[in-house]
């Protein structure tokens, strides 16, 4: 008997880091970004439903949900997300294992095709920009978020 699926938010990032080829991502602040640029871009599209997602406010770092840190923690204890330390970086690395794919792909499969194309298309593009670059990229585009930027890429 298969279990019943019931959607969190936290699905969103276990979809973040499937989708793109599953390739990983480097540090709380990029996935806290990427999150943030999808809902933005989705938010353009007034056909797309995305259900229960986070909440962003201004932060040291730009646009922030503490929703997120949280819900890392729980993928972590849970077993869906790993977490792997970089000694010779500030960040760890994560990726999904194999039942954090089995969720995030039954997670996906409940959307309309339109948001996994787009949650993928904001991880193509920002995915391997430099720390830097990707900073300098949202508080450009969404300079609202930058206002309590302890970094100032300008």
């Amino acid at each position: 008997m298969l279990e019943r699926f019931t959607p969190h938010r936290s699905d969103w990032i276990l979809a973040l880091l499937y989708v793109h080829n599953r390739k990983p991502i480097k540090g709380t602040v990029r996935i806290m970004k990427e999150l943030f640029l999808f809902k933005e871009r989705v938010k353009l599209d007034k056909k797309v439903k995305i259900g229960e997602f986070y909440t962003f406010i201004p932060y040291d770092y730009g646009p922030c949900s503490f929703q997120v840190y949280h819900d890392l923690d729980v993928l972590k204890k849970r077993g869906d997300v790993v977490a792997l330390e970089r000694p010779d970086k500030h960040y760890e690395v994560y990726l999904l294992t194999e039942g954090g794919e089995y969720r995030a792909y039954r997670f996906l499969k409940s959307h309309h095709s339109s948001v996994m194309k787009t949650l993928d298309q904001v991880k193509k593009e920002v995915n391997d920009l430099p720390l830097y670059g990707l900073l300098s990229y949202v508080y450009e585009k969404y300079p609202k978020y930058a206002k309590k930027s302890v970094f100032a890429p300008f």
